[in-house]
């Protein structure tokens, strides 16, 4: 006979932010956190349709950084809850919590389960490995030891 023991986390998750603890719940389940993270891929993907159409247009980047902050919101305690909604976040703090809750020791191995309409969107957050406008950014002088040789930089 099989057994396996399914450990419940019962103590909040901690997020130091600057000199602030923001407290998450231990877990979440259900509709909502799903919802949230659905509606969070859809300001992205808005976004990156509005940016290959017409280009940056602000009303859409703020819908996009709303929803961010509504999945980082949705599963805090509600005193860091209030808390969060008062701070102002640069956009690559917003981004380190999302994959920080995302990430296998929160509340996923990368993504929530459930149905997928296909692969994710490109990245929102330009960068080093961006792939804003559908187009894979440059990495800024480091050696890429998994490309072909004839598509490294830096020292042979």
């Amino acid at each position: 006979m099989a057994k396996t023991v399914i450990a419940i986390r019962t103590e909040p998750h901690v997020a130091e932010v600057g000199d602030v603890e923001l407290l998450f719940q231990p877990e979440v389940a259900g509709d909502e956190f799903l919802q949230a993270y659905a509606d969070m891929q859809n300001a992205s993907s808005n976004l990156m349709s509005g940016v290959a159409e017409r280009g940056l247009e602000m009303e859409l980047i703020k819908a996009e950084r709303a929803a961010v902050r509504a999945f980082i919101a949705y599963p805090m305690l509600p005193e860091s809850r209030e808390l969060f909604e008062s701070m102002q976040l640069p956009d690559r703090a917003l981004v380190q919590l999302t994959q920080w809750l995302m990430s296998e020791e929160v509340y996923g191995a990368g993504r929530p389960t459930g149905s997928s309409g296909g692969s994710a969107p490109p990245s929102s957050t330009p960068g080093p490995c961006s792939t804003v406008n559908g187009r894979p950014g440059r990495r800024s002088g480091r050696l890429d030891a998994h490309a072909p040789p004839e598509r490294r930089r830096g020292p042979a």
